[in-house]
């Protein structure tokens, strides 16, 4: 994943960075989690307690990130340099909530995972009135599951059974299983926190999902990151 190191003026806090919903690429064997087109990463900004509107906040950043076609992925990185404007309450930039929208929501539920042999089941409440477009699930953990081998999707009710095949090498089996479930090729999405539990078998397949070798031209893919990893949204 992308790597952020930041300088900023004391007192200030960069936070983790907020990505969209992300597609698959399968290169040689190796799934990589890519943007495809213009996307912003948001990056949350705490400004220092004496900032006032009109203080002008100089932030830096050594960034670090892929850039791929659909044959291959090369390291690039970079330093960005910006200044931060502080606002007046009730200030704001309308192209932020055309970017939050693209975020995957909170699911609102409790979700389980259970590890049978080599896969691992994820039941994911979800309405079975909702439609579902070439579902994904995106581990955020390292070293949970397989990211190339395929992945199975079944309804039981309002349950979601999410299959995934564990990683081949050295699998981790992690207290809690988070991730990001796509739901559409729109790239809506939910954030997924499961922790250990019964999750049923069975339930209506859903066609199994295998990713997408070559998500279309995808000349320098993650180069947006270069521009969204400093679209900051500073509010006083």
């Amino acid at each position: 994943g992308m790597t952020l190191v930041w300088s900023a003026p004391a007192g200030s806090h960069p936070g983790e960075p907020l990505y969209p919903v992300p597609e698959t690429l399968l290169v040689s064997g190796l799934m990589n989690h890519v943007y495809k087109g213009f996307y912003a990463v948001l990056v949350p900004f705490s400004l220092p307690a004496d900032a006032r509107p009109g203080t002008r906040l100089p932030v830096a950043v050594e960034a670090q990130w892929l850039a791929c076609t659909d044959e291959i992925c090369v390291p690039e990185r970079a330093r960005l340099d910006a200044v931060i404007a502080v606002g007046t309450a009730g200030a704001r930039d309308s192209r932020f909530d055309a970017w939050r929208a693209r975020l995957p929501a909170p699911l609102g539920a409790q979700s389980h995972f259970a590890r049978a042999g080599d896969t691992i089941r994820i039941g994911v409440p979800l309405p079975a009135a909702l439609p579902l477009e070439a579902p994904h699930f995106f581990p955020a953990q390292d070293r949970v599951a397989d990211y190339a081998a395929p992945q199975a999707f079944a309804r039981k009710g309002n349950l979601l059974i999410v299959t995934l095949q564990r990683a081949r090498t050295a699998p981790v089996d992690p207290p809690r299983l988070e991730g990001v479930l796509r739901l559409n090729h729109a790239g809506d999405g939910l954030t997924i926190a499961a922790t250990p539990g019964a999750v049923p078998t069975g339930g209506i397949p859903l066609a199994e999902t295998t990713p997408n070798p070559a998500a279309g031209t995808l000349p320098l893919l993650l180069l947006g990151a270069l521009v969204g990893g400093l679209l900051l949204n500073v509010m006083p």
